[in-house]
């Protein structure tokens, strides 16, 4: 932990700068992977109907995947719980996974109403060949192809970075405390009592108990008397760092309520600033860059688990 008051401004920054190149060096890497994805998509939805003039439910059931097109084609585009809504269903989520092996078939009333209604509410834009007879089809439907696509790779690559994001932060703590000398408890339950997990293990991403029953990204037994709250998190853009923040200054004055010697670490890297990490400093909150972990972050918690196996050989 950085408690230096002269350093953490200067530390912020170089987070800052990090997180930034983090998004760099893997976005467009993402981003190409969504866009040939969805021009195969988009290649079979185009096979299946006659370049979109033929929308029916046997194509859509033949291979649900190809809702996510023409999701796309309708004016305005439309979200997976929209389309679904208009044809009895929360979401079309389901029909729209990666493989065909794992997309889910509608039904055939289903399959009837999303053709029905994508038909109906096609964006001639989109699909300018089919009120045109004179223009020149294979090119309008490369560029619409294109469009489409680059607009489904856009959004696909940003959601998939923050999961991917948020994932390999979380690997990079639990990869610390493996090294610390902690084991992996498996618990997935509910914390509602320190004694939920044996001292010397973790928890992953589990409810906990207080005020407001909210998740902690992991939760650590150093001791018999001691439990340590730990949120992660990578903040991306500026404007999320003062909701972030507060998310981990209210998680932990309830866990502090709810637990006796209960402590809460903030994992952090990206864009905050020097005086929110203060601030948390200020509410007891013990901050940790990311991209420091290993030299601080690590031998903090082994030192905890360290000093509680002295305490039980000497009482032994």
């Amino acid at each position: 932990m950085l408690t230096d008051p002269s350093k953490i401004d200067q530390v912020a920054e170089q987070s800052q700068q990090i997180e930034e190149d983090i998004f760099l060096s893997h976005i467009g890497e993402f981003y190409d992977q969504k866009m040939n994805i969805a021009m195969d998509l988009y290649d079979a939805a185009a096979e299946h109907t006659n370049n979109f003039r033929d929308i029916e439910k046997e194509d859509i059931r033949e291979d649900p995947r190809i809702v996510r097109i023409l999701r796309y084609l309708v004016k305005p585009k439309i979200s997976q719980m929209k389309f679904g809504q208009f044809a009895g269903v929360n979401s079309t989520n389901n029909y729209e996974e990666y493989t065909l092996a794992e997309a889910s078939t509608p039904n055939h009333q289903i399959a009837q109403d999303l053709a029905d209604f994508t038909a109906a509410n096609l964006d001639p834009e989109k699909v300018p060949w089919l009120s045109d007879p004179t223009i020149d089809e294979e090119e309008e439907i490369e560029y619409s192809r294109r469009w489409i696509c680059d607009k489904i790779a856009e959004q696909e690559a940003t959601t998939h970075y923050r999961n991917w994001r948020k994932d390999k932060q979380e690997q990079t703590v639990a990869e610390m405390l493996d090294d610390a000398g902690y084991t992996d408890s498996g618990y997935s339950g509910k914390i509602s009592s320190t004694n939920d997990i044996p001292v010397g293990t973790y928890a992953e991403e589990s409810k906990v108990a207080g005020a407001d029953v909210q998740k902690a990204d992991f939760i650590v037994r150093p001791t018999e008397d001691t439990v340590i709250f730990i949120e992660a998190k990578a903040i991306g853009v500026r404007v999320d760092s003062h909701k972030r923040v507060k998310e981990i200054r209210n998680k932990a004055s309830d866990w502090k309520d709810e637990f006796e010697g209960a402590e809460t670490v903030a994992v952090i890297e990206g864009w905050t600033t020097g005086d929110k990490v203060r601030t948390m400093m200020d509410d007891d909150i013990a901050v940790y860059w990311e991209h420091r972990l290993e030299e601080d972050f690590r031998e903090d918690l082994a030192e905890k688990l360290n000093q509680n196996q002295q305490k039980v050989q000497n009482q032994s």
